[in-house]
């Protein structure tokens, strides 16, 4: 090596060094763990979501408009696609605990079920019980903790922009331990306590054991579980306040089911008419 080359490699590893990337944002965990946070801190919204679910094989989507408080929770929905503006209005210690709904079609007349009744869950994975984010961003907290000190290595994020022009951290979560258990079933545990358990979606145990209804379980069963709510988790989370945008749901078979949140009002200042059967602009 000449004078000149050696002179010339200094200036040469400095120039290497100063091309190498900077990180270019946070890493997926601390994201993640702030929309955590952010949602915590969310008592009421309303938002238009845009729901598809795998429901029995097929894939059903639907579009509603929702208002919700946690505390104390009250909940009213109003579909804004084909079904025609059914109505569903519920509010904890009110109407004996029931969902007031109205069908806008045939019977013509209001009526009320309990929230978790085989008739009014059927076509859902959730219930009028789970809106918002807690329910949903709950189940993916309890699941990814456990994650926590290999996430980097089971997710991936990058910055993206959504169809609405949103800026987003695009979170993919690859969850590794996902598998299917069998449980042996109890007397006095239903189908909804057996998921609450795991911490997975009740709908999930329907399909997993070729059960119609949410009453064909019975005591002394052994039935098949997942062990978490998600095999894969697709999430968009907002870059300015950290809120979900879209959580998408994989299993072992697959998509399972995608949430799309529109419109999003944070804590609105909501009135005793939001929740109520009197207010004018619903059809009650």
């Amino acid at each position: 090596m000449n004078k000149i080359s050696r002179a010339l490699l200094p200036l040469c590893v400095l120039l290497l060094l100063a091309a190498k990337p900077a990180p270019s944002g946070p890493n997926a965990w601390s994201v993640v763990n702030q929309m955590f946070t952010k949602t915590k801190g969310v008592n009421s919204m309303s938002y238009v979501m845009t729901k598809r679910e795998r429901m029995f094989g097929e894939i059903t989507n639907s579009k509603s408009l929702i208002k919700v408080t946690q505390h104390p929770y009250q909940a009213y929905l109003k579909r804004l696609d084909g079904d025609g503006g059914v109505e569903v209005l519920y509010r904890e210690g009110w109407n004996s605990n029931k969902m007031l709904i109205n069908p806008n079609g045939f019977p013509w007349v209001n009526v009320s079920f309990p929230p978790l009744s085989d008739r009014v869950r059927k076509g859902n994975h959730h219930t009028i019980l789970d809106n918002g984010y807690r329910r949903m961003v709950g189940y993916l907290e309890n699941q990814l903790a456990s994650l926590e000190g290999e996430f980097e290595q089971v997710s991936q994020i990058e910055e993206v922009v959504t169809g609405k022009g949103i800026p987003c951290w695009k979170v993919v979560i690859n969850n590794p331990y996902y598998a299917i258990l069998s449980h042996n079933t109890k007397e006095g545990e239903t189908v909804q306590s057996v998921a609450d358990k795991y911490g997975v979606n009740a709908y999930r145990l329907l399909e997993l054991n070729g059960w119609d209804a949410y009453d064909d379980m019975r005591p002394n069963q052994t039935i098949q579980v997942p062990s978490h709510y998600c095999k894969k988790a697709i999430l968009h989370i907002n870059k300015d306040n950290f809120l979900p945008e879209a959580i998408e749901i994989h299993d072992d078979k697959g998509f399972y089911e995608a949430y799309d949140y529109e419109q999003v009002k944070i804590n609105p200042g909501f009135t005793e008419l939001d929740f109520s059967d009197e207010n004018p602009a619903y059809g009650f």
